[in-house]
């Protein structure tokens, strides 16, 4: 299509009724690009924002030279949080995030800090009780934070509550102390 044809000669001329079509297609697909442009606009403002080192879900990419190969979220995490402190109990949400080198973590929320506390001391009353998977519980303080700790499945485990969140980590062999110190500054 010719946007600017001569009106000269016989054949040439444009009618009326051309020239406002060829200004409404020309309006239309303005008006086109526009609304490309302020969709794609809101889309990048609407955008979740990923803390740099995360990926969706808050489950840190790196932990302690441990890169995530994989994580579990949304009801299928619930399930397993919910599973892993026994059923029925006020799990929210959460992830569960695999790491190289064996380890895992497991991040499950719940409606307040007095019901996270109350989970992680079921989980402490039980394992002290006697228990065939988990031995040797221990207590730690690592940057303010109790932390529960225990052995078993090859590897040694931390435990902790902060603010209205659970956190269960079974740090990778060798890198215990650098993982979980990391871990607490990282997974919030």
């Amino acid at each position: 299509m010719k946007w600017a044809e001569s009106s000269k000669g016989p054949g040439r001329s444009r009618s009326a009724a051309q020239r406002r079509t060829e200004r409404r297609v020309l309006l239309m697909v303005i008006a086109t690009e526009l609304i490309v442009v302020v969709a794609m606009l809101g889309a990048f403002v609407a955008w979740p924002r990923i803390a740099p080192g995360s990926i969706a879900g808050s489950a840190p990419q790196q932990i302690a030279g441990r890169t995530v190969s994989g994580v579990v979220t949304g009801d299928q995490a619930i399930a397993q949080l919910r599973q892993m402190h026994g059923k029925g109990v006020g799990i929210q949400g959460g992830w569960i995030a695999h790491y190289d080198g064996g380890a895992t973590i497991w991040y499950g929320t719940t409606s307040s800090e007095a019901e996270a506390r109350a989970l992680i001391e079921s989980m402490t009353n039980r394992i002290s009780q006697g228990n065939p998977t988990f031995q040797d519980l221990q207590t730690l303080t690592i940057q303010g934070t109790t932390i529960y700790t225990v052995t078993g499945q090859g590897q040694r485990h931390f435990y902790y509550y902060k603010g209205p969140v659970t956190v269960w980590i079974a740090a990778p062999r060798g890198a215990e102390e650098q993982f979980v110190r990391e871990a607490l500054t990282l997974v919030n």
